[in-house]
């Protein structure tokens, strides 16, 4: 200090300046993993720090950018598009940003591509929905459907599943008259594409029930015809068959037209019922079905119901089958065989007592077989059936040798309603005894052999 008496000595004084305050260091233990689309981002707590910024380059960028600040020490990122991403975290204080960690990536795969050209056919018992697949590996496909209802709308709910290198899913569960959306999903090895969608409207139920095989010749059942099924007919290029068209219980038609293609073809509309793939008739419930030859070989058969006559007004549904048609194989009726021995002349004739036949519980057709060790005239007659019979004689290959037919010239020492005389050669033979009609019988046959 400095007064009039001049300068006083020096005074000292020790003062304590703290360091300057640094930034927070870089976190620690920095993670990226990838969960389906979702890249999970960890790092160790920093001491002090009040925040982290995260920042992110993706696959069109050229440096790192501020891309989320966040309060605890992980971050959950669900990049915009597939690629690789590129993650950096740096902790803030009251000083400010900290140092960057070093980068971390992670590749973002592609989900399949979404299946196209999804399109819907409709019965009015199943739906099936048919695509066009996308170029990537799938493990599966989800199918998914809801009813459209304006007033009592629904969510989508999964159906099922349809394998991976499929192109079609067929609903066994879709119900007659219903508006229906369906909604498919492509699944690969790790992501999903996104849903495709189709409506389709199923149609009211057929009239139609079924179809009904019958023997023209005498109106007897012989079988119902079903999709994929196959019947053995005894003579289905000689024979006449017709097919009826049956109506569900309580549905009325105005006509029903018929398409058959296959081993023949037909095209027909009946505009009365009984609906005949041939006609009838015309005596309402007592009409006779008309037929014709059905030959061996694969058909489909097409019946289409409308509300008039004549094919017209509206189509009120239809009903297809396709089926085999087979010639019955004798061999399998000549394994239960009766074996009648050998035949010669001096064994005279003979009478041999058969089971009942019954044609209408499936015992329609008797066999027998004998041999013969020459040329002989054989003589066959059947007797005391009260059904009408058909005998006939076959050779070993199942050719016709003969047919037994009514006597010419009858009288109270011939009688045998079925009579056949043929020379025969030697070798194995088989009769053959069927039932033309409905209904149990009894008979006899007579069988002799002369020397020519």
């Amino acid at each position: 200090a400095i007064n009039a008496g001049g300068r006083s000595a020096a005074a000292t004084v020790d003062v304590d300046i703290p360091a300057a305050e640094s930034a927070p260091a870089a976190p620690t233990g920095f993670t990226a993993t990838r969960s389906g689309l979702t890249v999970n981002l960890a790092w160790d707590q920093v001491d002090g720090a009040t925040s982290y910024n995260v920042l992110r380059q993706g696959p069109d960028q050229t440096e790192h950018s501020q891309h989320a600040t966040v309060t605890t020490n992980s971050h959950s990122d669900t990049p915009p598009s597939s690629g690789a991403y590129s993650y950096q975290v740096q902790a803030v204080d009251d000083e400010g940003a900290g140092s960057l960690t070093d980068a971390v990536s992670v590749d973002i795969p592609a989900p399949p591509d979404s299946p196209t050209n999804l399109q819907a056919a409709a019965t009015s018992s199943s739906v099936t929905i048919s695509w066009t697949a996308p170029s990537q590996t799938l493990l599966t496909y989800l199918v998914s459907r809801k009813v459209r209802d304006a007033d009592l709308p629904e969510e989508f709910a999964l159906l099922g599943a349809a394998a991976g290198d499929a192109t079609a899913y067929t609903d066994t569960t879709a119900e007659a008259d219903t508006a229906y959306a369906y909604q498919l999903v492509a699944v690969g090895t790790e992501l999903e594409s996104d849903p495709v969608e189709v409506e389709v409207d199923t149609p009211a139920a057929s009239p139609l029930a079924g179809f009904t095989l019958i023997d023209a010749s005498d109106q007897a059942v012989l079988a119902s015809l079903t999709d994929g099924g196959s019947v053995a007919l005894a003579d289905p290029s000689g024979g006449s068959y017709g097919v009826r068209a049956n109506l569900a219980d309580g549905r009325t038609v105005g006509s029903v037209k018929f398409e058959l293609s296959g081993a023949r073809t037909v095209t027909r509309t009946e505009s009365a019922a009984p609906y005949s793939l041939y006609g009838d008739s015309y005596q309402g419930d007592a009409s006779d079905l008309y037929g014709q030859a059905m030959p061996a070989g694969s058909y489909t058969l097409t019946a289409t119901a409308y509300s008039e006559g004549s094919a017209g007004g509206d189509e009120l549904g239809s009903l297809t089958v396709s089926f085999t048609v087979t010639a019955d194989d004798p061999d399998s009726n000549r394994d239960g065989a009766v074996s009648l021995g050998d035949q010669s002349p001096d064994r005279g004739r003979q009478f041999f007592y058969a089971k009942s036949l019954d044609r209408a519980n499936g015992d329609a057709v008797d066999y027998y077989t004998f041999t013969t060790d020459g040329r002989y005239t054989l003589g066959l007659g059947a007797r005391d059936q009260t059904i009408e019979l058909k005998v006939t004689l076959e050779d070993a290959d199942g050719n016709v040798v003969g047919t037994a037919a009514p006597p010419a010239d009858p009288n109270k020492d011939q009688v045998y309603i079925e009579w056949l005389k043929v020379t025969i050669d030697a070798g194995t033979y088989y009769i053959r005894v069927e039932a033309l009609d409905d209904g149990a019988t009894d008979y006899y046959i007579r069988f002799g052999l002369e020397t020519p």
